[in-house]
Formats: structure tokens, sequence, C-alpha cells
């Protein structure tokens, strides 16, 4: 004498290793093709991200960010979106001509012109070794004397208050 309920779980015992068995033979079998077509996607990917802009394209935006930088503009509180409005691009544009011209994201790239134009100035004015770290830090844009100091820090490897009293010894 047969149990229904035995003669039932059989079945779908059955039926559950003959789709798992028939799953596997088709997932092993088409697994190449699948990877295949998971790599050509990747690489095309990589392609047309290394490619994101024309050639003249980036140069425009080179050119408008040198002159940007002539101007001083850096010297003012900023983002990323305020200084592609006024470059007329867009920040994902803009962040990207960064990072292959200059080798920088779109903050260490204004932290480095920042420290650069601190760093001229006063070797042409030695009176800015006077002023306070909070006014020489809003003078550069920096919405607080700690970031400034921690950027000045990280660009020197000094403290400011002790790269500024070096430079007075030294005069």
């Amino acid at each position: 004498m047969q149990y229904p309920l035995i003669h039932n779980l059989k079945k779908r015992i059955l039926k559950f290793f003959f789709y798992g068995l028939l799953y596997l033979l088709l997932f092993f079998g088409y697994k190449e093709l699948l990877y295949q077509r998971v790599d050509s996607k990747l690489s095309q990917h990589e392609i047309s991200k290394r490619n994101i802009l024309k050639d003249e394209v980036k140069n425009e935006i080179i050119e408008k960010i040198e002159h940007w930088k002539r101007s001083k503009a850096f010297l003012k509180h900023l983002n990323i979106n305020s200084v592609s409005g006024v470059l007329g691009t867009n920040p994902k544009y803009l962040s990207y001509v960064i990072k292959e011209a200059y080798h920088l994201n779109f903050n260490d790239f204004i932290a480095m012109l920042r420290m650069n134009y601190l760093l001229e100035e006063i070797k042409l004015n030695s009176t800015l070794l006077d002023y306070k770290i909070s006014y020489i830090s809003h003078l550069l844009g920096y919405k607080s004397p700690t970031t400034f100091t921690k950027t000045f820090k990280k660009y020197t490897g000094e403290f400011p208050s002790v790269y500024f009293k070096n430079i007075k010894n030294l005069s």
C-alpha cells in the first residue's frame, strides 16, 4: 500500500533534483558565453570611460581653467558646481578634465592653487607672516582656520604657525 503523502513527496524531490540538475547543466554550459559577454561589456565601458570627452572639448576646458586660475577666482569659497558654472561646463566634465590634466581631484586641485598662491605671496609680501591664521585662511577662501591648517600641513609638512615662524627667523 502506498501512502499519497510519501508518493507526493518523492515526486517533489525528484522534480526539484531534476530541475536543479538541468539548471546546473545549462549554467555551466553557458557559463563561458556569459563571461565573454560580461568581459566585452566591461572593456567597452572602460574604453568609453577613458574617452569621455573629445580632445577639443578637453583643451577648451583646460584653457578656461587656466584663465580662471590667472583671475585668482580660487580665493573665494567655492565648490565644483560653482566653478563648473563659471567655466560653462558641467561638474562631471570639469572633474574629469582636472583629473586627466593635473592628476588631482577637484578639492586637492583647489588646495594646491591656494597653497601655491600663499607661498608666492609670502615671498613677495612678508607682512603676511604677521597676520593671524584665521585671517589668512579667510583670504584664501577657507571657511574655517582648522581646514586651512590641515591643508597647509598636508601641503608643506608643517603647521602654518611653525612655517611662518621659521621664515621670520630666516629673514
